[in-house]
């Protein structure tokens, strides 16, 4: 699945006429663990497309099985797991998709409200001559 997002942290001009980030305010999506119940966290993010002028970035989000915990020992440390089955996969990835789209139909503002995360800063452009 695709999304787009919101980005966050600061581009610096680079004086060769491209920006590039920040290495003290590191440029990326914002937080999606901000938006999202702890139970639809369970995925990761990869092959970002940044837009810069818009201030997005277009993320591919992919789910993997997981293990789940079944048993604990008295002081609460897991003792043991068992892989997740493909069917609860597919529950767990449609239930975090829904969740996903139905957070990403608001606003960049609204998103960046929510996350208490800043809008992308970008380098003043310089006027060409």
């Amino acid at each position: 699945m695709r999304i787009t997002v919101p980005v966050t942290g600061e581009l610096i001009d680079n004086t060769k006429g491209f920006e590039v980030g920040s290495a003290t305010n590191q440029v990326r999506p914002i937080r999606l663990e901000k938006l999202l119940p702890v139970e639809f966290l369970d995925f990761s993010w990869k092959d970002p497309l940044y837009d810069f002028d818009k201030g997005l970035v277009s993320i591919e989000i992919s789910f993997k099985n997981k293990q789940i915990p079944i048993e604990w020992d008295a002081q609460g440390k897991v003792t043991k797991t068992r892989r997740e089955t493909d069917e609860e996969l597919v529950a767990r990835r449609q239930a975090s998709e829904a969740a996903l789209l139905t957070e990403l139909g608001k606003t960049p503002d609204e998103l960046h409200n929510k996350t208490e995360e800043p809008k992308l800063k970008k380098p003043a452009k310089v006027k060409s001559s």
